[in-house]
């Protein structure tokens, strides 16, 4: 996060503008992030700044993580894929 954070200011980028209301009662609600694994584990791969900011080694062993996951538990009920990775990520 303190990546991202340096790269927007070394590039002079702005902020977006405060959110003062409750986003869930917005006219225009904010846009959805993609909530599919395998779209989002192939933005992830092919996004120069993930590269930038975690070094293609980490994008590599993360983005190949993910699809062992997906490949191994993917067909899974929610609660049965919880108390299987429940520790995997707590190191």
């Amino acid at each position: 996060m303190l990546g991202s954070a340096l790269r927007g200011i070394d590039n002079g980028m702005e902020l977006a503008a405060e959110v003062t209301d409750n986003p869930s009662e917005a006219a225009q609600p904010p846009p959805i992030l993609q909530t599919d694994q395998a779209t989002a584990i192939k933005s992830l791969e092919t996004s120069a700044v993930a590269a930038e900011l975690l070094t293609p080694a980490v994008i590599e062993g993360l983005v190949a993580v993910r699809r062992y996951e997906i490949t191994t538990y993917g067909d899974r009920p929610p609660a049965e894929t919880t108390q299987a990775l429940r520790l995997a990520w707590s190191c």
